[in-house]
């Protein structure tokens, strides 16, 4: 219901200044012209707002998608989301069949298809033909950490492509939901090529 969604965004947004506000109260309340605020017990109404944090957190947990994920033999794993059955298997010198990609490559391949549906979106806002635009991704690999420290963009358009929208565009994938879920200290780097 949007109600309780409104409720719960409300919840959370007010929960942090309360939890600031608290300790200055419980301060002045001694000092307040009125007695009976300085009889409230602040732990049990930290208490309650833990509660209701809780409950907030839980409610969201609740409308997330349920993904199952199985085993289809060897080194298969298939997980079942939204109705689809998502295959992965492993590469050959891993121990696998190589019969499907692995779950980091459908990874990767989320990350660029996520950014390549919000270009698509915003060419067709505008009108602009996407016959003619696509895009690359690389990455660049630290062996120290071992694992990738930046995913490198590239959105390749014709010649024609209004320049006025390039800063626009390059936003644009950058707002990609996968992205948004990465670690901030990965780099993200987004460039328009033209031809």
């Amino acid at each position: 219901m949007p109600g309780k969604s409104i409720i719960a965004e409300f919840a959370c947004r007010l929960l942090p200044i309360a939890y600031c506000l608290l300790p200055i109260a419980c301060c002045l309340l001694p000092l307040s012209p009125f007695p009976f605020l300085s009889a409230i017990n602040f732990d049990n109404v930290l208490a309650g707002i833990n509660s209701a944090n809780k409950n907030v957190l839980l409610q969201a947990k609740k409308t997330t998608m349920a993904i199952e994920i199985y085993y289809t033999g060897n080194r298969k794993v298939n997980a079942d989301i939204d109705g689809f059955t998502v295959m992965t298997d492993q590469a050959v010198q891993s121990g696998g069949e190589a019969s499907a990609p692995t779950p980091f490559s459908l990874f990767l391949a989320s990350l660029g298809t996520c950014a390549g549906i919000y270009v698509k979106g915003f060419c067709d806002q505008r009108g602009i033909d996407t016959t003619r635009v696509h895009l690359t991704m690389d990455t660049v690999y630290d062996q120290t950490q071992k694992m990738i420290v930046k995913f490198i963009l590239q959105i390749h358009v014709p010649s024609d492509f209004p320049e006025q929208y390039d800063a626009a565009v390059i936003k644009t994938a950058s707002l990609c939901a996968v992205k948004r879920h990465l670690n901030a200290a990965i780099e993200n780097e987004v460039t328009i090529i033209r031809s």
